[in-house]
């Protein structure tokens, strides 16, 4: 199924990216990493998002950077969404990056970790 991955039909890969996602194929995570950069926008959204859907620790520094060095605010609020869901440790750094000076992440962090909005 990673084949898929690599199909010329950017609508076949993000049904497998889906896949992958939904059924929690966390062997998939390094495959969905290595291809986001030169994904559609759209697959990028669905690679964000089944990151969130089986979170790993080792996509931390991933989404982090996804974060950081995206321009749209939807692909960040998927990314800090992922870094959330994985417990203790994806807190700690999304508190750490809301007390950072370096960029502004309140909103989008204020956003995501407000219990009211899910």
């Amino acid at each position: 199924m990673l084949s898929l991955l690599e199909h010329t039909n950017p609508e076949i890969r993000n049904q497998t990216i889906q896949v992958f996602g939904n059924l929690k194929i966390i062997e998939s995570l390094p495959h969905l990493k290595r291809i986001y950069k030169n994904e559609t926008y759209s697959n990028c959204m669905t690679i964000v998002s089944a990151m969130g859907k089986m979170p790993d620790n080792s996509m931390l520094s991933f989404l982090k950077l996804v974060l950081d060095k995206e321009d749209d605010v939807q692909l960040q609020i998927e990314a800090a969404k992922a870094i959330n869901k994985m417990g203790e440790e994806g807190s700690v750094a999304l508190t750490k990056l809301l007390n950072s000076d370096y960029k502004n992440y309140q909103i989008i962090i204020k956003h995501v970790l407000d219990k009211r909005i899910s």
